[in-house]
């Protein structure tokens, strides 16, 4: 039994990380969509509801497909040995929260990270992100693309927007 506490924590923990993971890229390709939302009145927790919803959608996915394994190698299993089947309801269900809980904890995890996408992000669809923020008091060049912020300027000459953070 302690082997596959050991097995089955793992696992989850795996499939932790790869929604934790899937909830980055998620949140990184959506930070135009995020700003624009936000920007037309979505609160905080209309977008974290949003990635909360997608998170628990691809845990489940994931716990129906392995719950289909499981039942699919205890019917096999026991058609070979000659086995009564006993598939407990009980089981299943702590297996679908123990996915639903693993997902959403995961996906929030990930996503407290980003979810203050700031409106100005919205506005720049070329910019990388990641070098702003990563880049503290470093002024970053960026296409012009809206008019610009109040902490942005426009050189005259090349119509390139600088931002300073």
């Amino acid at each position: 039994a302690t082997l596959v506490t050991a097995i089955a924590s793992v696992s989850l923990l795996v499939g932790g990380i790869g929604i934790m993971n899937i909830m980055l890229v998620s949140v990184l390709e959506r930070v135009r969509e995020i700003g624009i939302r936000m920007a037309v009145g979505a609160r905080q927790a209309d977008i974290l509801a949003q990635f909360l919803i997608e998170a628990a959608a691809l845990s489940l996915t994931g716990g129906a497909i392995g719950i289909a394994i499981g039942v699919l190698g205890a019917v096999v299993t026991a058609w070979l040995a000659d086995w009564p089947v006993v598939i407990s309801p009980q089981a299943i269900a702590m297996a679908i929260g123990c996915c639903l809980a693993v997902g959403l904890g995961f996906g929030f995890t990930r996503h407290a990270e980003r979810r203050r996408a700031r409106v100005a992000h919205a506005r720049r669809h070329d910019v990388d992100t990641r070098l702003e923020l990563h880049t503290p008091g470093a002024a970053v060049v960026v296409p012009l693309v809206a008019p610009p912020m109040a902490s942005e300027t426009i050189s005259e000459s090349t119509g390139i927007q600088e931002v300073n953070p």
